[in-house]
């Protein structure tokens, strides 16, 4: 998402300087920040979001606030954190970047592990913090839900939540309550009294009315903002004041609906027209807007909505983006479907083809989908798919997917991408229908410009999967054939056909080769930006120095990943940790413990943050043999214990189980143990 973009979601819609004073609200806002959470609950319109931002704009304490806009789209886990750390990020500079890097992982560790490595940093606040959530009614996901209780429970002093929704989240509040640890804002505390309906009338919408009309119109909406706005952008150009009022009754629903329609009528026809083709967007800018009116004065257009108080929230102090009032975009939305349906596709057609050219590749598919142009769908697609992969944002792009599984079947660069997700976070069990699907369908008389990428990026996965699976010879069969028939300027998935025949010149027994395939797949991943390949290419490359004996070399070969698993900022890859491990054994080999043990810490806390069970499993077994050469048995005995719990409740690879076993073997051995040794000799022959 582009800078500007993702701004307008964590910058408070902006205050005007003509608010309403609430000091009773304020006040409260203010004795609740002492406690864990406010809870601002109320319908549409009630002015949730505007009160926070005027306690915010007027607070005596001037506590910063990590803002955080939610939309439907933030019911994916991985976005949601990603969006709520950016917040925290940007609202206190002081905290150490820590968790983003884990977000952006090849394979981003789940919520119960990103959740605990967030309130580490945050409970390293340096001052007061308030975290604040709008518009949380429209997370549905029970992950999510999971996820601010986990928080909630584990609230560091320094951070207060506070979050605005129009129904209640399924948190504990009974028990909050009971515990005086919830502040809470409900829709009969934000309904106006008279006096502030008299003052929001007059100062904020420019109207002159006797203390009665105030009174009758404050009692018929019964203090509702939105009710109230609706019925002043109503009376502003009518001379009928008191024929209004007087006729002025019904359920808010009936007052939006009768009231949008009232407002509307009052607009020019030029104006409408733009309120109703804008009306399908979430958030829109004045070009966005030219896009879809065919005119040039979006820009102004905006403004004048904004001048108007004609329900456009500004997300922004640079004036670029905007949105509706949700309650005002349904209503338009309703009109544009009866009174022009024929248009809609088009208009979101229009929405769909500037959000590509402004990179927004998310919203651009979202408007594809609505306007059921599913070509454009399927190609902006497999373009997001490919940056993801490139990137190695392996669940995100899964998640993608998801959003076009119907187009799957049908276009084998999306069978393709699948696979590759799935594969590459080592979910095996569809693999091989979509390999299945893609061939079919590329055999099938594709003829699209992509064929020949298709077809070596088809060979690249199978090369892969030969590769695990042992068989070097099919391996390094598919891999010739992926690069003969891939274009050479796909480096990065060159990258990993290299990285993949590589691993098969291992099994080979071939050592120049290793060193052939390696040396290619470090650098062509770096040309593709392909870190995860070039990383675990140099690492594997050095492991290789080692087990020839060539400890310098393999130094070296170390030293040279280090960089490139280094984030700009210095900050740690996931990825990194294999050097770590890497270093780690090769300082134990040299008996230099103290280093030893410095990298294998590092390789640990990385595991722990990604949660990755073979990087945990090489730390604890390097800590073991460390503890161990040290003298200390019974710390290496925990070590190797915590090792062989790990794998009985997570899956890892074959060498990992291996290597476990052979630490048992020499603790025994050092124990003097040779009863367990034979025992687990034994196992092993039944094994095979």
């Amino acid at each position: 998402m582009p800078a500007s973009l993702l701004a307008a979601k964590l910058h408070f819609p902006e205050v005007r300087s003509n608010l309403v004073p609430r000091p009773r609200l304020m006040a409260i806002l203010e004795k609740g920040m002492c406690g864990p959470l406010t809870l601002i609950s109320a319908p549409a319109g009630s002015g949730k979001t505007t009160l926070m931002g005027g306690w915010h704009a007027n607070s005596e304490n001037r506590v910063p606030v990590a803002w955080l806009s939610l939309e439907p789209a933030d019911n994916d886990p991985l976005r949601f954190l990603t969006y709520l750390t950016a917040s925290v990020e940007s609202a206190s500079p002081s905290l150490t970047h820590s968790i983003t890097p884990l977000l952006q992982s090849p394979q981003p560790p789940p919520p119960d592990v990103i959740v605990p490595s967030l309130l580490e940093v945050l409970s390293a606040l340096d001052g007061d913090l308030i975290l604040a959530m709008d518009d949380y009614h429209v997370i549905a996901n029970v992950v999510i839900h999971e996820i601010l209780n986990n928080i909630l429970a584990h609230l560091p002093p320094a951070l207060h939540l506070v979050i605005l929704t129009r129904a209640d989240p399924p948190l504990p509040l009974a028990r909050l309550r009971a515990n005086n640890a919830l502040t809470e804002i409900r829709a009969h505390d934000l309904r106006f009294t008279l006096d502030e309906a008299a003052s929001f009338l007059s100062k904020t919408m420019g109207l002159s009315l006797t203390r009665e009309q105030v009174a009758s119109l404050e009692a018929r909406t019964e203090g509702w903002i939105a009710g109230l706005q609706l019925a002043a952008l109503s009376m502003q150009r009518r001379g009928d004041v008191d024929d209004f009022v007087a006729a002025f009754a019904g359920s808010n629903r009936f007052v939006v609906d009768y009231l949008i329609e009232e407002v509307l009528s009052l607009q020019s026809e030029k104006t409408r027209d733009f309120l109703l083709k804008t009306s399908i967007l979430e958030r829109m800018n004045a070009s966005l807007c030219n896009a879809l009116t065919g005119e040039s004065d979006g820009q102004s257009m905006l403004e004048e909505l904004e001048r108007a108080n004609l329900f456009v929230i500004n997300l922004g102090s640079d004036r670029q983006w905007y949105r509706y009032h949700h309650l005002f975009a349904d209503v338009l939305h309703q009109r544009l479907m009866q009174s022009h349906p024929e248009d809609v596709a088009e208009l979101h057609i229009r929405a769909s083809a500037w959000l590509e050219q402004n990179d927004l590749l998310q919203e651009a598919l979202h408007h594809a989908l609505e306007g059921r142009d599913m070509e454009r769908a399927g190609r902006l697609a497999e373009a997001g798919n490919y940056e993801m992969l490139k990137r190695g944002e392996l669940v995100a792009m899964l998640g993608w997917l998801d959003r076009v599984k119907e187009l799957v079947p049908h276009r084998p660069r999306l069978c393709l991408d699948k696979a590759w997700a799935l594969m590459l976070t080592g979910q095996m069990e569809e693999v091989e229908t979509l390999l299945e699907r893609a061939e079919e369908l590329l055999n099938d008389g594709y003829a699209g410009e992509d064929a020949d990428y298709l077809h070596g990026s088809l060979a690249s996965i199978r090369c892969y999967i030969a590769a695990r699976n042992g068989d070097f010879a099919r391996a390094l069969t598919l891999g010739e054939k992926a690069l003969k028939i891939m274009p050479e300027t796909i480096h990065g998935m060159r990258s990993v056909v290299y990285l993949a025949m590589g691993g098969a010149n291992i099994l080979k027994g071939d050592s120049a080769a290793v060193v052939h395939c390696m040396r290619e797949a470090t650098r062509l991943g770096i040309l593709g930006g392909n870190v995860h390949s070039a990383v675990t290419a140099v690492s594997t490359l050095a492991s290789q120095w080692m087990i020839q004996g060539e400890l310098h070399r393999a130094e070296e070969t170390f030293q040279e990943a280090l960089p490139l698993a280094l984030q700009p900022n210095g900050q740690a890859l996931p990825i990194a940790a294999r050097v770590y491990s890497g270093l780690s054994r090769l300082y134990y080999e040299w008996n230099r413990l103290d280093e030893a043990q410095d990298y294998a810490q590092r390789g640990f806390e990385l595991g722990q943050k990604w949660g990755n069970v073979n990087t945990l499993v090489t730390a604890y077994v390097m800590l073991a043999r460390i503890k161990q050469a040290r003298g200390d048995f019974h710390g290496a005995d925990e070590s190797l214990r915590a090792a062989e719990a790990l794998l009985q409740t997570r899956q890892t690879e074959p060498a990992g189980g291996e290597w476990v076993g052979m630490a048992r073997v020499w603790f025994w051995l050092a124990r003097g143990n040779l009863e367990a040794c034979e025992r687990w000799r034994q196992t092993l022959e039944k094994q095979d």
